[in-house]
């Protein structure tokens, strides 16, 4: 499960596939509390906070001291995952290296070569800070694993990832193809099947800055509900009742039914 707790960034990145900006779309105090209540009634087990630029929100640490607490244990872990500018900011380091020594807290730096502004900065100081966090808490991602055709990468020529921008399906198949198998009859059997079996080109189901629920991992995907205002009961009857947009494939697959 992917909670975006802003839409807010500066980098601007060229592939970004959410169109993330500085435009202060960040969660509040009620997205929040509500996400960890979505979160727990789903038994979710792996739990990646985004963005956006995660740290960029002017409560990062307030929120995600308030999540770590809530929801970190043996039986479920956090990944943050983050462009890691805030290496920069001394006062954040430490916070989060704090965080990493008291929490099962996992963070994913991406700098990705030849996308990233900025990257050679961001890699010297993930390398001069490594070591503060604890041992296997903190991971360098440098190489692009996939690539999808939304936002600012439309229109760009990608060419050279080859098989990396190719796709054959919607991303956010998974989660249609479940529901509507018929095997399960509720949203947490559904999503627990999903966090357990989806594995690397697939999307997971994302709850983004204002409690909104979107099949892929971007808004720009389908919306499924909103955990504010919807039941998990209302959002398993979207589901049945939509099918993927196919914005992000070449085609869309028969549907189970």
């Amino acid at each position: 499960m992917l909670f975006h707790l802003t839409e807010h960034c500066t980098l601007e990145c060229p592939h970004c596939f959410i169109e993330s900006s500085p435009n202060e779309r960040h969660s509040n105090d009620h997205v929040v509390r509500e996400f960890v209540r979505f979160a727990r009634s789903m038994s979710a087990f792996k739990i990646g906070i985004a963005g956006g630029e995660p740290t960029e929100h002017p409560m990062f640490v307030t929120y995600m001291n308030y999540i770590l607490k809530k929801l970190s244990s043996q039986y479920c872990s956090i990944i943050l995952m983050t462009n890691g500018r805030f290496l920069l900011d001394s006062d954040l380091t430490k916070k989060l290296v704090n965080m990493t020594k008291k929490y099962p807290l996992f963070i994913q730096v991406s700098a990705l070569r030849g996308i990233y502004p900025r990257r050679d900065e961001t890699i010297e100081f993930y390398h001069m800070n490594e070591k503060r966090f604890r041992q296997d808490s903190i991971m360098l991602i440098e190489d692009i694993t996939a690539m999808e055709n939304l936002g600012r990468a439309v229109g760009r020529d990608w060419s050279h990832l080859g098989e990396l921008y190719q796709r054959i399906g919607p991303m956010c198949f998974n989660i249609f193809s479940v529901v509507r198998s018929g095997q399960f009859s509720t949203l947490v059997e559904s999503l627990q099947w999903v966090e357990v079996n989806v594995r690397g080109s697939f999307c997971k189901p994302l709850i983004a800055w204002d409690g909104s629920l979107y099949a892929g991992e971007t808004p720009l995907c389908l919306k499924l509900g909103n955990i504010l205002t919807d039941t998990p009961e209302q959002i398993f009857e979207n589901i049945k009742e939509n099918r993927p947009c196919g914005q992000c494939g070449r085609d869309i697959p028969p549907m189970p039914y």
